[in-house]
């Protein structure tokens, strides 16, 4: 899915993770993340969402953002399949 707008969310143990659709209602919301609750806040909406993608406060509230599946990759194999990505530190 070329262009899909994703959301990673990435756990305190650092080795799990979510790949969420961002997009709610046709439109690619933007993620902040509270430092406090852990909680992710759009920047669109000011809509409150679990790591989950469940909207729990806010006019999205009751919305899901749909789970992509995905799995975990070493950088250099990546690489090598994918010559042209480029890694942001």
């Amino acid at each position: 899915m070329p262009g899909l707008p994703l959301l990673i969310t990435l756990e305190s143990d650092t080795a799990s993770f979510r790949v969420l659709n961002r997009t709610v209602n046709g439109s690619a919301l933007n993620f902040e993340r509270d430092a406090i609750t852990g909680n992710l806040k759009d920047t669109d909406t000011q809509s409150t969402w679990s790591v989950y993608g469940f909207c729990v406060d806010g006019a999205l509230k009751g919305q899901r953002l749909q789970p992509i599946q995905a799995y975990q990759e070493f950088w250099h194999s990546w690489q090598s399949f994918h010559p042209g990505t480029i890694k942001a530190d």
